[in-house]
């Protein structure tokens, strides 16, 4: 992808350098469900239960991670403890990120971890050694503390040298020597070995990586599900059936006091949007991931990595929160996401629950979330564009909700439904009337519709 080359997880540091809320109320939400019966006429629930296909809640969970920069030290990053926060703010453990070098001890990263987070440790090129010594040293200190290993960060910005050789021939020869050094380690011979980002169309990643790895960002601000699903057209033949991960995703927000409607290009596929723009992107973007299949997904990045009191940097408002360690309306939605999930979690368990949209034509995105106890949660979101833009204006776009119809079925049982915005903040209650169809005005962003027994 053509964009602004930004510092974007370079190992090193590199020098210093009246938002309109808009959302959609989820009252409009109608609903009657009815439980007896089969699922559809003429179908037996088997045959019209999609959520075959679904993921549990700990595995959606688990996709999600967050890009820091902890080897940064002239920074936000410079304060460990407020990034031990703000990831328990949003709930979330996994972490991508270079290793301390020699700027941030291992002890800082073993007791991060010893503290519930859990690494993704970049590669480089010229310190593969270090960079799989510092991975077994952590995990001496903090088993557990790293979940994978990947190559090196966007070398078509970075480019790699190594024993003669360049750009990509240079990136799969030293990709192949980190590969090998990881899997004869004794203490990281498990874990997961990610393909370098940058590159060419590849085929086999054998001897390489065991995941395919993109950076998937969407131009201009536009819905992020196309560019997550075409970023992977590059791997090719056995490449195409590896775990994936997106390693990185995202978009600046506007800095403070840019004028209302006023385009702000970093480059021609870079526009900056405002805060409730990046948190429907953000929100979207790790549902079309696990809906995908995606193992891991990565927003870049969780703070404001410096000031920037002229908003002349982009590269500095790409945070969950900002420099100061306010969490923005993303950071806040998936604070409400997380906690949501983990408030309406039960002891019980109320066998399972079925559904499926009555009418899929591709403009709603659908990710069924199977839990422990019993219960569903579907996601739901149109696939409208929330950012538009020409030359002369960027701003919100109009957002006309889509109305779809939900069946579900739990035997000849009855059962409850609620209707969760974790934009919006909103919690309803859906009214059970004896029926089996929920009527969804669904925006364009995900909503939780929570299924469990009556």
């Amino acid at each position: 992808m053509a964009r602004l080359v930004f510092r974007r997880l370079h190992p090193f540091p590199v020098g210093d350098a009246a938002m309109k809320p808009f959302g959609y109320t989820i009252l409009s939400l109608v609903a009657v469900i009815a439980c007896h019966g089969p699922a559809l006429e003429g179908a037996s629930h088997k045959q019209a239960d999609v959520t075959e296909g679904a993921i549990t809640e700990a595995q959606f969970v688990d996709s999600m991670g967050v890009n820091v920069h902890l080897n940064f030290t002239d920074g936000a990053y410079a304060q460990l403890d407020r990034v031990r926060d703000d990831m328990r703010y949003l709930g979330l453990v996994h972490v991508r990120t270079h290793d301390g070098g020699d700027t941030v001890p291992l002890s800082d990263y073993a007791r991060l971890a010893s503290e519930g987070l859990r690494f993704n440790l970049i590669a480089t090129a010229d310190q593969m050694d270090r960079n799989v010594n510092f991975a077994a040293n952590l995990m001496a200190q903090a088993p557990g503390a790293v979940v994978s290993i990947e190559g090196f960060n966007e070398i078509n910005n970075w480019p790699v040298s190594y024993r003669g050789l360049h750009k990509d021939e240079a990136g799969r020869a030293a990709q192949r020597d980190l590969y090998a050094k990881v899997k004869a380690h004794a203490d990281l011979s498990h874990l997961p070995v990610l393909y370098f980002t940058g590159g060419e169309a590849v085929s086999d990643l054998s001897g390489m990586a065991d995941w395919a790895n993109v950076h998937a960002y969407s131009n201009n601000a536009q819905q992020p599900g196309p560019a997550i699903r075409s970023a992977f057209d590059k791997y090719t033949g056995k490449a195409a059936k590896a775990p994936r991960a997106n390693t990185e995703f995202g978009n600046f927000t506007l800095p403070e006091g840019w004028p209302e409607g006023k385009p702000y290009w970093a480059n021609y596929t870079q526009l900056g949007i405002d805060e409730v723009a990046q948190a429907k992107l953000v929100l979207t973007a790790y549902f079309e991931g696990a809906e995908s299949g995606i193992r891991r997904s990565y927003i870049y990045e969780l703070l404001d990595e410096k000031r920037d009191p002229k908003g002349t940097e982009p590269e500095f408002h790409f945070g969950l929160f900002t420099f100061e360690h306010r969490p923005k309306a993303a950071a806040k939605a998936l604070h409400r996401l997380t906690g949501f999930l983990v408030k309406t979690r039960s002891d019980r368990n109320d066998g399972p629950i079925g559904a499926r949209l009555k009418t899929a034509d591709g403009s709603i995105g659908i990710l069924p979330l199977q839990r422990e106890d019993g219960s569903l949660i579907v996601a739901l979101w149109s696939r409208a564009p929330f950012w538009r833009w020409d030359q002369t204006y960027a701003g919100p776009a109009q957002m006309p909700t889509k109305q779809v119809d939900l069946v579900t079925w739990f035997g000849s049982g009855k059962i409850k439904a609620v209707a969760f915005d974790p934009l919006e903040d909103t919690t309803v209650k859906i009214k059970v009337r004896g029926g089996r169809n929920i009527s969804v005005a669904v925006p364009n962003y995900p909503i939780l519709i929570y299924l469990q027994k009556g």
